[in-house]
């Protein structure tokens, strides 16, 4: 599911850059050039995806027994990663083409979203900057826990039984009881 997800994602992602490359001519260049960096940001998903991918096929039906291994392993600290990174640049970005849309629409003739430079320039500072933020946040993460939560690091969805994960519970007598985190 997650591999179908990945390239579905990927798939329609490049369909909208061709589609707003062919229409550049009937959209301003700023336009054009946030558009690419929203599809870009959106593709940011597949990879954590397909890490997610990765973790479900090696640990397969051991998940219950392995969750903590899922969850110090490196894997788990890159899935981490891009959902963070995901989470920071996909609102930034969509926001910087609202305001582009905005700000074209409010000053027609001299707004510099027109221009692929500005928008170029925008961008690349967003981008910088969210890059950096999530480079020291996952760092941090990684530098003071040896286990990350599995909420951090994606939950895994078991399509046979519907369920996010199964976990053991000692209850208090110290006995072994099945449960559903």
């Amino acid at each position: 599911m997650f591999m179908v997800m990945s390239v579905l994602i990927l798939i329609l992602n490049v369909i909208s850059m061709i589609l707003a490359s062919i229409s550049k001519s009937e959209m301003n260049e700023g336009n054009v050039v946030i558009t690419r960096a929203v599809n870009l940001s959106e593709m940011l998903s597949t990879v954590n995806l397909f890490v997610v991918w990765i973790a479900d096929v090696s640990f397969g039906e051991t998940f219950i027994l392995s969750e903590e291994l899922w969850r110090s392993g490196a894997f788990c600290h890159i899935a981490s990663a891009f959902s963070l990174w995901f989470t920071f640049t996909d609102p930034a970005i969509l926001f910087l083409l609202a305001l582009c849309w905005f700000m074209v629409v409010n000053h027609p003739v001299d707004s510099q979203f027109k221009t692929a430079e500005f928008s170029n320039k925008c961008v690349v500072y967003i981008l910088l900057s969210l890059s950096v933020s999530t480079i020291v946040l996952s760092l941090t993460l990684v530098l003071t826990t040896d286990c990350v939560s599995t909420a951090i690091c994606v939950p895994f969805l078991d399509p046979e039984n519907l369920c996010i994960s199964r976990s053991i519970h000692r209850n208090r007598s110290g006995k072994k009881k099945k449960g559903i985190m």
